[in-house]
């Protein structure tokens, strides 16, 4: 994941759905927004792969502002870290 700083984001993953694998793909679109207390969530669109509904996370910024902490709201169950490169 990649941020501006001005509430828009790219996203590149890799996609396993039922053991099929898709990607690398990239979100089309992706917005996000942080709070004073450091949550913050984030929707992103994708315009190749199966998933076509937007994906939602919310997130957490810790260890200093080095890393996020995600869960996936919607569409998909899943969680991940990200750590500032």
């Amino acid at each position: 994941m990649e941020f501006d700083g001005a509430g828009g984001c790219s996203v590149t993953t890799l996609l396993n759905v039922n053991g099929t694998a898709f990607g690398p793909v990239t979100s089309a679109t992706c917005t996000y927004s942080v709070n004073p207390d450091g949550t913050g969530s984030s929707v992103a669109q994708f315009s190749e792969g199966p998933i076509q509904d937007p994906v939602p996370v919310a997130f957490v910024i810790v260890d200093n502002k080095k890393e996020l902490q995600f869960i996936q709201t919607a569409v998909i169950v899943g969680s991940f870290v990200g750590k500032r490169q």
